[in-house]
């Protein structure tokens, strides 16, 4: 047989049990840490700092998730040329998620959205892209971890 969860529903308080029809395991070998200064899961902090205790430094953040670590845009200009730059500052990563919410000036983009984060903290469970930018996941999200450096 099949076994579910049972979620609550944050806004209303209402339990349900999600129901599902079908599902699709791809298994792959689990990831194992690089020597340093390696980063896993490509987010832009190393293995090591993730493993930290300092979560402005990059720490308390899990080595294989490449969303915990909310750098979505560096600058425009050289040398960055809008790639992420390792620090999460305003006027990239938050006037950056901002300015993708549905009432900004540029659009969804999947690079400026997380989906929630299971933990007390919006840089330990993060979650990928979940198709809307919004103020409780994104613009929070990236608030939280603003000035959270892993140069």
């Amino acid at each position: 047989g099949t076994y579910g969860a049972l979620f609550i529903e944050i806004a209303t308080f209402n339990q349900f049990v999600p129901s599902v029809t079908g599902i699709q395991v791809n298994c792959a070998e689990k990831p194992t840490k690089q020597p340093e200064p390696g980063d896993t899961d490509g987010d832009g902090c190393s293995d090591q700092r993730e493993n930290g205790p300092d979560e402005t430094l990059g720490g308390q953040r899990d080595w294989q998730n490449p969303h915990d670590f909310y750098d979505v845009a560096g600058s425009p200009g050289p040398p960055q040329n809008g790639a992420p730059d390792g620090i999460i500052d305003l006027p990239n990563d938050i006037l950056g998620v901002i300015k993708h919410h549905p009432a900004g000036d540029l659009g969804y983009d999947a690079q400026f959205d997380r989906g929630p984060w299971t933990g007390p903290n919006s840089w330990n469970d993060t979650q990928g892209p979940d198709g809307v930018i919004d103020l409780p996941n994104d613009i929070l999200g990236v608030l939280l971890q603003f000035n959270h450096n892993c140069q």
